[in-house]
């Protein structure tokens, strides 16, 4: 009887063990740490703060310096996700009034600021003819963080991803996107959407 009381004691004690050591493994400041955050596409609603780090949000509304029609083509045709899947010329995008402006922008803002970690542009026409992006914050401040120059690319629809490296924390809630169309002399470029990457900032 008594040998049989310390062999379930001896159990029990080595059960603990195992379950303080699994405790210690997957705790706050022990162990490995997680391979990544989770990421989820914003809907209507604001996160709960027990929600993902990382946001991936499609512009709610836009304008743009000129639109190439009311309806077709207008800088609408840029909110929300993309919805063109093969190059062409498509009013399903944001088109300029002209092919050949030196200088037009589509301002796209988005329903939660962040503070900005990644952009993707989704051109869907023409590509690549952009050559600046600025991010603005909600105070109205602008910021550019990319500047290039127009040039030919290989495919298309074409994924312009520029990654933000912040010297200071901003909170941005707007994007702009200027292009160039005088320079490759190829006609419109087009814009299907553009997406805002970021960690909420709250």
């Amino acid at each position: 009887m008594i040998k049989l009381l310390m062999s379930s004691r001896t159990m029990l004690i080595a059960l603990m063990a195992v379950s303080l050591s699994c405790n210690f493994i997957t705790g706050a400041g022990g162990g490995k740490e997680p391979t990544a955050q989770p990421i989820f596409e914003v809907t209507d609603q604001p996160p709960a703060e027990s929600d993902a780090r990382v946001l991936r949000q499609w512009a709610d509304s836009a304008i743009a310096s000129s639109e190439y029609g009311p309806e077709s083509w207008s800088a609408k045709q840029a909110t929300g996700a993309p919805n063109i899947n093969e190059c062409g010329d498509n009013s399903m995008a944001w088109a300029s009034e002209s092919s050949t402006s030196v200088e037009e922008w589509i301002e796209l803002t988005y329903a939660i600021p962040v503070v900005p970690t990644e952009i993707t542009i989704y051109q869907s026409f023409n590509p690549s003819q952009v050559v600046e992006v600025d991010v603005i914050t909600t105070e109205g401040v602008s910021y550019p963080i990319w500047i290039g120059a127009p040039k030919l690319v290989d495919g298309c629809p074409y994924l312009l991803t520029l990654p933000v490296d912040l010297t200071e924390k901003i909170v941005v809630q707007k994007v702009r996107v200027y292009i160039d169309q005088s320079m490759l002399d190829v006609s419109w470029n087009e814009i299907d959407a553009v997406e805002l990457t970021g960690s909420p900032s709250r």
